[in-house]
């Protein structure tokens, strides 16, 4: 694909465009989880929306506008007997929505996290995507 840049806004925003969505391509497949998959964490106990080798997003409850870094957490599901440990991560995104309650102080909150796996972890979460993930994202 061929952009000329002397053309216009019009071949810039295609251009733009394109190379957005290069910059969006993950590097793993996403994949959904059972409902009753959860995350542990020091702050943040929550529910797993995706995950995949390279990261997650879960949801959780928060009190507070504070956006606190993880550097660790755990993976537990109770029905295929998977529990994965302190897992090393960072955040990389998070997203506070307020509760459509009237005067309640819970939020709802997303946050995603990219992992460093132990090769160990990597092969249990790899086992745990293969047999027991709901499909693709």
């Amino acid at each position: 694909m061929h952009f000329n840049c002397l053309a216009g806004p019009r071949n810039w925003q295609g251009y733009l465009y394109f190379l957005k969505t290069m910059l969006e391509r993950r590097q793993h497949k996403r994949f959904k989880v059972n409902k009753d998959t959860f995350v542990f964490s020091k702050a943040h106990p929550g529910r797993i929306n995706d995950i995949s080798m390279g990261g997650m997003a879960f949801s959780h409850f928060s009190s507070n506008d504070e956006c606190q870094g993880i550097e660790s957490l755990s993976l537990f599901d109770k029905e295929n007997d998977f529990f994965l440990e302190d897992v090393s991560c960072r955040t990389i995104g998070n997203s506070i929505s307020r509760s459509s309650l009237p005067f309640s102080v819970m939020k709802t909150a997303q946050k995603s996290v990219e992992f460093s796996l132990s090769p160990s972890q990597a092969i249990q979460l790899q086992r745990y995507l293969q047999f027991h993930s709901c499909g693709h994202v």
